[in-house]
């Protein structure tokens, strides 16, 4: 799985014809990943011309940074091209994370050279996520059971705002009651 998570993330960061200026500032750097439900470690090094992952059944400490997500999380950071860092902790050199953020947030893709190459493994390789996450774990609501939560959500707070008005109404008639 690394492997073919690392040939695959080259393989996207080759596409970028600024690739190196944008890796610069990390050659030598480390960046500690560790993934919850399931719990998974990697240690991730930044080379000329990519990166290099392994495995890290140990300490993550003696990294210059470390990334510690939820699934959904990691998700949610990488779509939003590192802003959104919910269910996300980064700790270690400040430097270390905003450069990598950086790396990932201004990829200078070619977007027909991508789209084309990659539109089809990334489409199976979300239908695969997206039931991995909703159907064998748990981890994401289908989607009639996000439905209904919105549903209700929307439901509550049209009844707050109800319930808000009625106390507005409520408290303006007890001030012009107590008003001689």
């Amino acid at each position: 799985m690394a492997m073919f998570t690392e040939r695959a993330i080259n393989q996207l960061l080759a596409r970028d014809p600024l690739l190196n200026e944008r890796l610069e500032p990390l050659l030598g750097k480390t960046l500690g990943l560790r993934l919850s439900e399931p719990e998974i470690s990697l240690r991730i090094s930044f080379h000329v011309g990519g990166v290099h992952l392994s495995r890290e059944a140990g300490d993550l400490d003696s990294c210059d940074a470390v990334l510690e997500a939820t699934p959904a999380g990691l998700a949610s950071l990488a779509l939003s091209g590192g802003q959104r860092s919910r269910n996300v902790q980064l700790r270690g050199d400040i430097g270390t994370i905003q450069e990598v953020r950086q790396l990932f947030s201004g990829l200078n893709l070619d977007p027909n050279g991508t789209l084309g190459a990659g539109r089809e493994g990334a489409e199976t390789l979300l239908r695969n996520l997206a039931e991995l996450a909703t159907e064998e774990r748990g981890w994401l609501p289908t989607a009639p059971e996000a439905n209904e939560f919105i549903a209700g959500v929307d439901a509550l707070r049209e009844a707050a705002d109800r319930l808000e008005a009625r106390l507005r109404r409520l408290e303006q008639q007890r001030q012009s009651e107590q008003t001689p």
